[in-house]
């Protein structure tokens, strides 16, 4: 920890003497240009929950430097990398020998391929019509916090809590063809294509490794037998005809391969009427949410050395092995959505938002003895409602009555349109209830010409889970080009749901950016 916070002070003293803007415009001809920007930045946190209580939580150093090449007024190429490095955690070690796992790589989360992070080409073929290409961004919700109809791309909670960093610091970019046509000026038609030609652990969300600082804790309740009675009662009859024996398992991971059948293709329409934005969406891909197959139990006979415990002598027999065989997959789905957003200001000045998802055959797990695979379908229906507000408040701004605060706040619930109570989140006992909502309350300001910017994050779940993230923002008088974070997120709830997760995770994180 000595070692960190040296290192800590060296970056400050540094960047307190990087003023100078060091971003790069250059010109080529009379219409091509080069522009040169992006960023350094350091997280670091220190765990001050139960779980690794002292334990250095993070230390992760990126470089993301972009480029931006202008062809014309009609075409442009946009090119990012993102080069990672972050240290092995003696906090995941003890976490992992817990459970009886060799130790992680200490290169394990490290990114240090020469390999581009965005590349994308963005070419207008008329007045109304122009196309993007390459690997990037599609960002089709409207929400902050947690996302609802923002599910074009995947996300990587691997290497920090949920809540901590922006949406688009955790967003996964993805090879992507969009098609741009306006219709009038005030409507616009949008088409994606996504052929998954992407690193397979890139095509969905990505979390963090079995005994991972911010991995959720494994069932610890019940064994797996218990949590799949079809599972058991195949074992069971196994048992019965062939005499009792060792029980291991098979798990096969099957993300979504490479081929044009698992292709993604989306459509959106986009229009304004006044003060008033609907869009309207399709997005045919994958559900996010894995769920686990029991495939049936096998036996397999192995012929090994065995030792007599009466005799002490050894010698070779056949051994009955019971095998469950059981596949993670994550099944196609499609999602049809709906958002708006409303400015009124006659009577609240108030930015009304909403967003709605329906869920056709979304697939859950379910542990009734009558689906061997283990797995339902079930229409669910997910949808937010917000608003954002800047208002004056003289009382918390005596250095300068004209600075407003922001604040914005948001309720998401999903309801899932069957009777069933039985549906599970893969392998944890804890049902998923058939209504369950969330509120999420945002609050930032600044202060000294937004030189120090508070921010206060707050999530609540009624049914007792729940978050707390102050954050405090500096940027120095001296230079626009970096800043320093300080945050603190406290995680509260039930062990097994939603930010219960996390409850013994919470932590003090340290965020240091240079950009340019």
């Amino acid at each position: 920890m000595n070692k960190i916070i040296y290192l800590m002070a060296a970056v400050i003293l540094f960047l307190a003497e990087a003023g100078a803007y060091a971003s790069m415009n250059i010109k080529v001809g009379n219409e091509a240009e080069i522009s040169f920007g992006g960023y350094m930045e350091n997280l670091s946190a220190l765990r001050l929950g139960q779980e690794g209580k002292g334990k250095c939580a993070g230390f992760r150093s990126t470089f993301n430097p972009e480029f931006l090449f202008i062809f014309s007024p009609d075409a442009s190429l946009f090119v990012s990398g993102r080069f990672v490095r972050e240290m092995g955690y003696e906090l995941e070690d003890n976490l992992r020998a817990g459970m009886g796992l060799d130790p992680l790589d200490d290169d394990y989360y490290n990114q240090t391929d020469f390999e581009s992070y965005e590349l994308f080409l963005d070419v207008n073929l008329s007045d109304r019509l122009s196309i993007r290409a390459g690997k990037q961004f599609t960002i089709w919700g409207e929400t902050d916090v947690f996302t609802l109809l923002d599910v074009v791309n995947p996300s990587d909670s691997s290497w920090v809590p949920p809540g901590v960093m922006a949406l688009e610091e955790t967003r996964i970019p993805l090879y992507t063809a969009r098609v741009f046509y306006e219709i009038t000026p005030d409507t616009s038609l949008e088409f994606v294509f996504i052929p998954l030609i992407d690193d397979e652990e890139n095509r969905v969300n990505k979390v963090g490794p079995a005994g991972g600082r911010w991995t959720p804790p494994p069932e610890d309740r019940l064994p797996v037998a218990d949590l799949y009675p079809a599972m058991k009662l195949d074992i069971a009859a196994l048992f019965n005809m062939y005499g009792p024996g060792p029980v291991e398992s098979d798990v096969r991971v099957m993300k979504p391969e490479s081929d044009l059948d698992q292709s993604r293709v989306g459509v959106r329409l986009v229009s304004t009427i006044g003060r008033t934005t609907f869009t309207f969406a399709d997005f045919y891909g994958h559900n996010y949410s894995p769920v686990v197959h029991y495939e049936g139990t096998v036996r397999e006979v192995r012929h090994e050395l065995q030792e007599d415990p009466v005799t002490g002598n050894a010698s070779y027999a056949d051994v009955n092995y019971y095998v469950p065989k059981l596949t993670v997959r994550w099944k196609r789905q499609n999602i049809v959505g709906f958002s708006f957003n409303f400015y009124e200001d006659k009577y609240t000045d108030t930015i009304y938002r909403g967003e709605f998802a329906y869920y056709p055959n979304k697939p859950y797990n379910t542990f009734d003895v009558r689906e061997k695979s283990s797995v339902v379908e079930k229409d669910t229906l997910s949808y937010m409602l917000g608003f954002d507000k800047e208002f004056f408040c003289s009382l918390l701004h005596p250095d300068d009555p004209n600075r407003t605060i922001f604040i914005s706040g948001q309720m998401f619930q999903d309801v899932i349109l069957a009777s069933d109570d039985d549906l599970r989140f893969i392998t944890y006992k804890t049902p998923i209830e058939k209504f369950t909502t969330r509120f999420t309350l945002k609050i930032m300001t600044g202060y000294f010409n937004d030189k120090i910017k508070p921010e206060l994050i707050v999530a609540y779940d009624p049914a007792g889970n729940g978050m707390v993230l102050p954050k405090l923002k500096f940027c120095p008088p001296w230079s626009e080009n970096y800043f320093v974070e300080l945050s603190y997120v406290n995680y509260w709830g039930h062990q097994y749901e939603w930010l219960g997760f996390f409850k013994e995770k919470d932590s003090l994180f340290l965020r240091l950016r240079y950009m340019w």
